[in-house]
């Protein structure tokens, strides 16, 4: 019964052509044969204690066993190849899937570092052009400018600093448009200190 299930199995398998003729076709039929001569004539003749008829019944199922046993033999061939050949493509998917997982891990580390940098660009850069603004402004534009409203004639325009533009249009911006306010209150307060003085000259002159 168990070779009768074997053979039920293997036959239902994608077996090549070399394995099924032997091992299904040669061998279902000899190894069905085998075991009737086992269960009838071998066992009646160890029952009966027929010992040259036990030797002949067993040298007749000799040639039957061995072709069992090649149709055997290249099944379990197959299934090693089949097993190796199953192995090498799991172990070639495994290694794409950890080789694009890397790949894809990595790319995705590049992407974050140029973010990273671009909006650190965007951040600082608006911050130095305001800093080198606002100390270029305090040491240098500012009492240059108020220097020269002091030494205008009346009635003459009052020259002005340059506004702040950072190029963005965040809280940066709204920090460069105050000290743009800072700086032309700087400058009115002294263009208005320079007309007081010239008003307080002409008075003692007068």
């Amino acid at each position: 019964q168990n070779f009768n299930t074997a053979m039920a199995y293997w036959g239902q398998q994608q077996l090549p052509e070399r394995v099924r003729i032997r091992l299904i076709e040669m061998g279902g039929d000899l190894g069905t044969k085998f075991f009737e001569i086992v269960n009838t004539d071998l066992k009646a003749a160890v029952d009966a204690h027929e010992s040259v008829n036990v030797r002949s019944i067993v040298g007749s199922l000799k040639w039957r066993y061995d072709v069992q046993q090649t149709g055997v033999q290249r099944a379990l061939d197959y299934a090693n190849e089949e097993v190796a050949s199953r192995e090498a493509s799991t172990t070639d998917y495994v290694r794409n899937v950890v080789l694009y997982a890397g790949a894809a891990v990595l790319g995705l580390l590049v992407l974050t570092l140029l973010l990273s940098a671009l909006v650190r660009r965007s951040i600082v850069r608006p911050i130095r052009l305001l800093a080198a603004q606002a100390k270029s402004v305090a040491t240098k534009d500012l009492p240059d400018v108020v220097q020269t409203v002091q030494d205008l004639p009346a009635d003459t325009p009052v020259p002005h600093l340059a506004s702040f533009d950072l190029g963005t249009r965040d809280e940066l911006a709204d920090l460069g448009a105050s000290f743009n306010s800072v700086q032309d209150a700087a400058v009115d307060l002294a263009a208005e200190q320079a007309m007081a003085r010239r008003i307080v000259s002409e008075n003692l002159v007068n």
